[in-house]
């Protein structure tokens, strides 16, 4: 289990500090690991198959969703910037909606993290979808 050292935002209206979602290799905040930098205060964590996560999220990686269809996140993600503060929870809860083309969908967690084999920062959305739960 990777221990927690950084804080986590509760506010989906509160902008992450940069730092914390784009985590440089240096940073020894990511040392032990990836870090969640926010989780709705409605949820709790559990750990699960060696991971702290939300016990029904859906999780996705921050550069699969460019890889599988890179036009559609950049759009995404231009479409949700236009309505909410960079870095806030809400932008990226707004981005996901328009991804998935599922205005239910809700945001829960968000882990930030290191690739240690080439230095890129990525992130991990924790989702629930209502029709799901």
């Amino acid at each position: 289990m990777n221990r927690q050292i950084v804080p986590i935002e509760t506010d989906k209206y509160t902008p992450i500090p940069w730092n914390l979602l784009h985590p440089r290799y240096s940073d020894k905040h990511f040392d032990n690991g990836e870090q969640t930098v926010y989780l709705d205060p409605n949820h709790e964590l559990c750990f699960l198959s060696g991971s702290n996560v939300v016990n029904g999220a859906i999780y996705k990686y921050s550069d699969r969703l460019d890889q599988l269809d890179c036009k559609k996140s950049r759009r995404s993600f231009q479409d949700a910037s236009e309505n909410f503060i960079e870095g806030t929870p809400a932008l990226y809860e707004d981005y996901l909606r328009r991804y998935h083309e599922d205005p239910a969908l809700k945001l829960v967690h968000i882990i930030a993290g290191i690739n240690r084999s080439n230095a890129y920062p990525y992130r991990i959305y924790g989702f629930i979808l209502p029709k799901n739960e």
